[in-house]
């Protein structure tokens, strides 16, 4: 499930998930195709974040 975004954004949706760390480059993945119910932060660290729109409805932070 860690690389397959649909299914991922579909378990976090399910259990209320509202703060989420992913890698650099599965979190900027995860903002460009999901969109998630109930997600209010999502932090990605590791390496530096290639340019993406911000999200809606939630915050992002790269705590590179």
């Amino acid at each position: 499930m860690r690389l397959d975004i649909a299914a991922m954004e579909e378990y976090l949706d399910n259990n209320g998930v509202t703060h989420l760390f992913l890698t650099t480059q599965v979190g900027r993945q995860y903002v460009v195709y999901a969109h998630p119910k109930n997600l209010r932060y999502l932090l990605t660290g590791g390496e530096k974040l290639v340019t993406v729109d911000p999200p809606e409805g939630y915050e992002l932070y790269n705590i590179y």
